[in-house]
């Protein structure tokens, strides 16, 4: 199977490179990443944030969220986008909601109906029930969701730890539930307009106080 990862190489997270391993760690799966640009951009606040937490929390290990650098991918193919290389899916990581050409069907994970970081980052922030899912463009697979359990919703870097840990989780589902199912009949239909991260993510105003 034929994997291709949607990523912004100007801001990969390390939550990017565990899955993009534990993926290839998958028998037959070969992985690729394909650069796009992400929008909304994260806001500026949310680096200071995290930094602040790690001092005043001493939080030393290794978070979901850290930036890493794209060499961190090496192991994994650039997808040639003048090869027209067939995906047989498609892991949307940046919220693009475009379609893809060569794609069997599109995989996007949804935070509380948002795609990409900012849509973790805001259900990070938000005080209300949250709710992970991974959509399927072809509209062939069993819904898969969760309601990741959050160990402190006042520290975020702990709370997004939490949230994607369980993203990566549904990810691996749906990818063993595409190597399960017959061949996509309606390969990458039309996709739904969804909830959007405002500009900025200005929800940042929402942190609670620690």
């Amino acid at each position: 199977m034929r994997i291709c990862l949607l990523l912004d190489l100007s801001r990969v997270s390390r939550w990017h490179v565990w899955l993009a391993d534990a993926l290839s760690e998958r028998s037959g799966c070969e992985v690729f990443f394909s650069p796009r640009t992400a929008t909304p951009p994260l806001p500026r606040a949310f680096e200071l944030v995290r930094t602040i937490e790690r001092l005043i929390y001493g939080l030393d290990q290794e978070g979901a969220m850290d930036r890493v650098d794209d060499k961190s991918l090496a192991r994994h193919r650039l997808a040639d986008t003048n090869a027209h290389i067939k995906f047989d899916v498609v892991l949307d990581l940046v919220g693009r909601e475009q379609r893809e050409p060569g794609a069997q069907r599109i995989l996007t994970p949804l935070f509380n109906s948002v795609p990409g970081d900012a849509g973790a980052l805001l259900a990070a922030l938000d005080g209300g029930p949250l709710r992970v899912e991974v959509s399927d463009s072809a509209e062939e697979l069993e819904p898969l969701a969760a309601q990741p359990a959050m160990s402190d919703r006042r520290v975020l870097t702990k709370a997004l730890d939490n949230v994607l840990s369980c993203t990566i989780e549904l990810i691996l589902k749906a990818i063993d539930a595409c190597t399960q199912a017959a061949p996509v009949q309606n390969p990458v239909r039309e996709r739904p307009a969804r909830r959007s991260a405002p500009s900025g993510v200005q929800s940042l105003r929402l942190l609670p106080a620690h």
